[in-house]
């Protein structure tokens, strides 16, 4: 018997999809488009990349879950395949924007170094440090999931935060750390260990807490001013608090608060717009693999706001377009939309799309 779900099974689990994850998902796409086009106010955007960690952690965990009851269950063997399906987009698209930048030649005079820990090693292009995380955090799952239980999910979060936010505060101003950047997997500790929490049935979404997410969000640019670098940029301890709160609306609601904010949102009959951001959640892995592209060619459009917003939206709908086209032509796994339910299966633990 397979270790995996699969066919009417995976099929009945996908269409009960959550909206809240695939909201949270656009939302955050959306950002990492704005930062990487350098739009006015994408400060504010920068729970992108931790929202969807803790996305990854989420359904990473509720996939190894739910393959546990199949006979034959190979924890590694699940985290092995996931991987791969990490690995095969990794390597096409780093070939791809190396292709883009050099010639063959230019290419052959690169010192080793540079090919493999700079162009391979999270500095090939813009995002790419994200799948140099999940690497590391896909080997570490096991490990990280064992530990956490009802009774010290909190301080493990708790312990994680500080030794980040420590690690930022005293290491800001080391060359080397900052050069290095958020790339370490330690970095996004807890986000991993919140995302694997809600999993568990250890957290429950909290609407009171929600209306806290805007001023904390409102802060961004005021701590991240501290630091001239961009070492922050994902670790601040008010990025790190947004982040937390906009992972927990993933979690289910608490029973005092089942008619809260956004229980009373998600209830009602979807809106076109709704459904057009849904879209967007569902594929965000081919606008964060394509945007560096669409946005290396629209530069001409101009250097102001306005014209950075502009180029931020055609990078995004140029990523909806290739996913689309990779998807019905059959090569899906490239841009991270598997067609099949298995393969949606095996990648559906992936916080990137």
């Amino acid at each position: 018997m397979t270790a995996y779900p699969q066919g009417d099974q995976v099929e009945k689990t996908y269409k009960k999809r959550d909206p809240i994850p695939d909201y949270l998902k656009a939302i955050s796409i959306i950002g990492v488009v704005l930062i990487h086009a350098e739009a006015p106010g994408s400060s504010y955007f920068r729970f992108c990349v931790p929202v969807f960690v803790g996305i990854w952690a989420i359904f990473l965990e509720r996939a190894i879950q739910s393959s546990e009851k199949h006979i034959g269950f190979k924890l590694y063997a699940l985290v092995r395949e996931k991987l791969l399906y990490l690995f095969i987009p990794y390597a096409v698209w780093t070939v791809f924007y190396i292709a883009q930048q050099y010639s063959l030649d230019e290419f052959l005079n690169l010192p080793l170094h540079t090919i493999f820990f700079g162009l391979f090693g999270g500095f090939g292009f813009a995002g790419q440090y994200f799948f140099i995380v999940l690497f590391q955090l896909y080997l570490l799952f096991p490990i990280i999931r064992s530990f956490i239980k009802k009774n010290n999910f909190l301080p493990l979060t708790g312990a994680s935060l500080l030794i980040t936010w420590g690690l930022l505060y005293s290491l800001s101003d080391w060359p080397v750390a900052w050069k290095i950047g958020y790339r370490p997997f330690i970095y996004w500790l807890p986000y991993t260990i919140f995302g694997i929490s809600i999993a568990k049935g250890f957290i429950k979404r909290n609407d009171a807490l929600i209306p806290l997410i805007i001023p904390i969000v409102l802060l961004f640019p005021l701590e991240l001013s501290r630091f001239d670098n961009g070492f922050a940029s994902y670790n601040a301890i008010s990025v790190s608090l947004a982040s937390l709160l906009l992972i927990m609306t993933c979690a289910p609601a608490a029973e005092s608060f089942k008619g809260g904010i956004l229980s009373n949102y998600f209830n009602k009959k979807d809106s076109v717009f709704g459904r057009v951001i849904q879209y967007v959640g569902k594929n965000t892995y081919p606008i964060f693999l394509t945007n560096f592209f669409f946005l290396s060619f629209t530069k001409q459009i101009g250097p102001s706001g306005g014209d950075r917003i502009v180029a931020a939206i055609i990078a995004i709908l140029g990523g909806l377009l290739v996913g689309e086209i990779f998807r019905r032509a059959g090569i899906g796994i490239l841009v991270g939309t598997p067609v099949s339910t298995k393969d949606r299966a095996l990648a559906s633990g992936g916080g990137g799309g």
